[in-house]
């Protein structure tokens, strides 16, 4: 059964980082608290992203990885941080470069699809951003 009072937000990053993605997350989730009493977990897929643990009541997780294989810790750490809440719905925030330096974050992908597969009810919406990044 989906919970409708709880949200999963996978975000590239938040602040105190300058990042438009984040900042637009962050927003939202204050709108759908005030307006609906929605809460909202925040999971951060940059690895290198320092911030606080809380950000205004918003309680916010971190991808960790592992040395060996980058991709295989980093879908293994969000399928962790995804399975912990068994109700709640997935928000992806996805904008090309945010979890990928090349634009192709494979971690996440494997990351979802495996974490589909044990919740086949759960919702999984992605609002795709804009990105003008230039390498």
């Amino acid at each position: 059964m989906v919970n409708l009072n709880n949200v999963t937000s996978i975000v590239p990053r938040l602040p105190p980082a300058i990042d438009g993605v984040g900042d637009y997350a962050l927003n939202l989730a204050r709108q759908l608290r005030k307006d609906f009493n929605i809460q909202t977990h925040f999971i951060v897929g940059n690895t290198k992203w320092n911030g606080a643990a809380k950000i205004e009541g918003f309680p916010v997780s971190q991808i960790s990885v592992g040395v060996a294989d980058h991709r295989h810790h980093s879908s293994d750490a969000l399928l962790n941080l995804l399975s912990t809440d068994r109700s709640s719905s997935i928000l992806l925030h996805y904008v090309g470069y945010g979890y990928a330096q090349r634009g192709c974050p494979v971690w996440l992908v494997d990351g979802l699809q495996r974490w589909k597969s044990l919740f086949p009810k759960r919702s999984l919406v992605t609002m795709f951003h804009f990105n003008s990044h230039q390498a």
